[in-house]
């Protein structure tokens, strides 16, 4: 299976989510330093990775989704350096 090209917002969110393990659309957006990207710019990039099969759906809690990677920082950021 071929890695998705990933956009450097892409990647700040995966870091969030390695570092993390697991994190809601919230959480990810408070990993960021200040200035942060706004809430809705996360959640639709969230939902584009999502698609691109790097992260899924864990559970839900409330109102919140919550997320997790599916691909690893290794596997990825040797695709990233080596391509």
């Amino acid at each position: 299976m071929s890695q998705p090209k990933l956009s450097k917002l892409e990647l700040q969110i995966l870091e969030a989510l390695w570092a993390h393990g697991k994190a809601s659309i919230r959480e990810i957006q408070e990993a960021f330093p200040e200035p942060r990207p706004a809430y809705t710019t996360i959640q639709t990039t969230v939902y584009r990775l999502e698609g691109k099969r790097a992260l899924r759906r864990v559970r839900k809690i409330g109102n919140a989704d919550i997320f997790e990677p599916i691909v690893a920082r290794d596997v990825t950021h040797s695709r990233m350096f080596t391509s």
